[in-house]
C-alpha cells in the first residue's frame, strides 16, 4: 500500500468559499444574460404592455406577469441543472478527490437551498426587465414613432462590460494560478526528490535489523545510497529551540531529524562546510554531532567555517560537525527556517530512503523482498519523495482544474449574451445595413460597422477588469513564500482572448447581417 505521507485535510473551507463564488459569478453573468435579452426584446413586447394598459392591467400585474415568465424559465433551467449535477457528480468526484453522494441532493437541507436559489435567480433576472417593462405608458408603447428599447441602450451596454469583465478577471486568475503552479515544479528545492522512496521501518525495532535492512539495499544494483532517517523532506520531524548562547533565552524554532551519515548523500544536500555526521556512533558515546543547515548557522552567527566543532545546545550539548545549504524541507507556501540532522537517541528512525537509479518499477519488488528478508511480518509501505513534494501543491492543482472549467462556463454565458444582443443589434438595423448594400457598401465595410461597438465594450471591460484581476491574484499568492511576479504578458494574452471571442462571437451575426438580400430587407412592413 502506498502510505502517502501528508496528512491532506479532507476538506478546506477557503476553497469551498471559492468555488461557491465561481458559481454565484456565473449565475449572476445568466442572469444579466436574461435582463439584456429581455430589454432588447422590449421593443416587441411594447405593443402587448400597451393593449395590457389600455385593457386596464396595472403595473402590480404587469410586474407579476413578467416575474412569472422569469421563474418558469429559471425554474425549468434549475432543473435540468439539478439533473445535470446528478449526472456530473461521479465526474466532479475524480476531479477535486471529494466523495460527494447522488442521493444527498434529493435531500431536504439541498431541496430548500434549491428553493432559495430559485427565487434569488428569479428577482434579479427578472427585476429589470418586469420593472422597466411595466412602466411604459400606453400611449408611447403604441405609438411607432417612440419605440422604446434605446432608453435602455445604455443599461445593456453597461451590462455586456460586466459580463465580459467578470469573464477576463478569471482569465488571469487561471493564468496566474497555472504559471505559480509551474514556478513551484520548477523550483530548486535545494536537494533533488526524484528517484528517492521513502519506506517505512516501523516494524524494525533492533538496530541489527535496521543494519541488515541497509547493506541488502545497498547491495542491489539500482540502488545507490541509503540512509535511515526519522523523517524526510515533505512530512513534519521533530520541533525544537535552538539557543545561540547561555544569555539567549527566546531561542529559534529549529526542525530536528535524527538521521544517518549518507542522508546528506540520498538527499544530495550541498555541503557548505565540514562533513556529515559519523558512520559509526558507539553506544557509549554521549556526545550529539549535528548538520545544520545555513539558516540555523546564520541565527547562531557564524559563517559555516566558524561553526564546525562549535558547541550548541538543543536540549542538550550538540557539537557542529557539518553545514549544509538551505533546501525546502516543507512546502512553499513557508520560508525556509532553521533545520537540523542529528545522530542523538531522541527519536526512532522510522523510514527508510533510497536513491536508486532506472526506473521505479523495477526496485519496488526488490526492495520489498529485502525489507521481507530482514522481517517477515512487515507491510511495504513506501511513498516517493517527488510524488510526496506534489501532494504538498494538490490544492493548487485542484484549484487550477476547476477554475479552468468555470472559466471555460463564464466565456461561453458571456458570448451567448454577446451572440444574444450582436444578433437583436443586427435586426434593428436591418433597413440600415439594407440601405448601405444598395449604396455599395461590402461585406467586410458592414460587418466592421456592426463589430465595432461591441469591441469598444470589450475593451472597456478589460480596463475594469485588469485592476481587479491584479488585486485578486496578488492576494492569492500572498499564501507562498515563493511566488511569481504577476507579468504583464498575462493581461496581455487575458486581453487576446477576450477580443478574439468577442469578434468570433459578434462578426458570425454581422456578416450573416451583411450577407442578406437587401430587397428583403428594404420591403415596408
Amino acid at each position: 500500500g502506498v502510505q502517502n505521507s501528508y496528512a491532506q485535510r479532507i476538506g478546506d473551507i477557503n476553497e469551498i468559499h471559492n468555488l461557491s463564488f465561481l458559481a454565484i459569478l456565473i449565475l449572476f453573468i445568466a442572469c444579466v444574460n436574461y435582463m439584456n435579452l429581455a430589454t432588447a426584446r422590449s421593443q416587441k413586447r411594447s405593443k402587448e404592455v400597451g393593449i395590457n394598459k389600455t385593457l386596464g392591467a396595472s403595473n402590480r400585474i404587469l410586474v407579476a406577469q413578467f416575474y412569472a415568465e422569469t421563474g418558469l424559465v429559471t425554474f425549468i433551467s434549475l432543473t435540468i441543472g439539478v439533473l445535470l449535477a446528478v449526472g456530473a457528480i461521479p465526474w466532479f468526484n475524480t476531479l477535486t478527490g471529494q466523495d460527494l453522494e447522488q442521493s444527498a441532493i434529493f435531500s431536504f437541507p439541498y431541496l430548500i437551498a434549491f428553493s432559495l436559489i430559485w427565487m434569488g435567480t428569479t428577482l434579479t433576472a427578472g427585476s429589470y426587465p418586469s420593472l422597466y417593462l411595466s412602466r411604459f405608458s400606453p400611449k408611447a408603447a403604441l405609438s411607432s414613432a417612440n419605440s422604446p428599447g434605446k432608453g435602455n441602450a445604455m443599461i445593456r451596454k453597461g451590462l455586456v462590460v460586466l459580463q465580459f469583465a467578470a469573464s477576463v478577471v478569471l482569465i488571469v486568475g487561471i493564468l496566474v494560478v497555472y504559471q505559480q503552479i509551474q514556478f513551484i515544479k520548477n523550483q530548486r528545492l535545494g536537494f533533488e526528490p526524484e528517484n528517492v522512496v521513502a519506506i517505512s521501518t516501523a516494524a524494525l525495532h533492533q538496530d541489527s535489523q535496521r543494519t541488515a535492512l541497509l547493506e541488502d539495499f545497498r547491495a542491489l544494483t539500482s540502488v545507490t545510497a541509503a540512509a535511515m532517517a526519522q523523517g524526510y523532506p515533505g512530512m513534519g520531524v521533530s520541533g525544537n529551540l535552538i539557543y545561540k548562547n547561555e544569555n539567549d533565552t527566546q531561542g529559534k524554532n529549529i526542525q530536528t531529524n535524527v538521521a544517518d551519515a549518507e542522508i546528506i548523500e540520498v538527499l544530495r544536500l550541498k555541503l557548505l562546510a565540514g562533513t556529515t555526521l559519523p558512520k559509526i556512533k558507539q553506544e557509549t558515546d554521549t556526545i550529539v554531532e549535528l548538520v545544520l543547515n545555513k539558516k540555523a548557522v546564520d541565527y547562531l552567527g557564524y559563517t559555516p567555517e566558524e561553526a564546525i566543532n562549535k558547541q550548541v545546545t538543543i536540549n542538550q550539548k550538540n557539537i557542529i560537525v557539518g553545514v549544509v545549504d538551505d533546501f525546502n524541507y516543507a512546502s512553499l507556501h513557508e520560508p525556509i527556517g532553521a533545520y537540523a540532522f542529528t545522530n542523538g537517541r531522541t527519536e526512532p528512525k522510522s523510514h527508510a530512503l533510497v536513491r536508486f537509479t532506472g526506473p521505479s518499477v523495477n526496485i519496488l519488488p526488490e526492495l520489498e523482498a529485502s525489507l521481507k528478508k530482514v522481517a517477515p511480518e512487515s507491510v511495504f509501505d513506501y511513498s516517493f519523495l517527488d510524488q510526496t513534494i506534489d501532494t504538498l501543491y494538490e490544492r493548487e492543482q485542484r484549484t487550477a482544474r476547476v477554475g479552468t472549467i468555470f472559466c471555460g462556463l463564464a466565456i461561453f454565458v458571456a458570448c451567448l449574451g454577446l451572440f444574444g444582443l450582436a444578433a437583436f443589434t443586427a435586426e434593428q438595423r436591418k433597413k440600415e445595413i439594407g440601405v448601405r448594400k444598395v449604396l455599395g457598401a461590402s461585406v467586410l465595410s458592414i460587418t466592421q460597422l456592426l463589430s465595432n461597438d461591441f469591441l469598444r465594450l470589450v475593451g472597456l471591460s478589460l480596463v475594469i477588469a485588469f485592476p481587479i484581476a491584479y488585486w485578486l491574484t496578488s492576494r492569492w499568492l500572498q499564501d507562498f513564500a515563493y511566488r511569481i511576479n504577476i507579468s504583464w504578458t498575462v493581461f496581455l494574452m487575458a486581453g487576446i482572448v477576450a477580443l478574439a471571442i468577442a469578434l468570433f462571437t459578434v462578426s458570425f451575426q454581422a456578416i450573416k447581417a451583411a450577407i442578406t438580400n437587401p430587397v428583403k430587407s428594404l420591403r415596408t412592413e
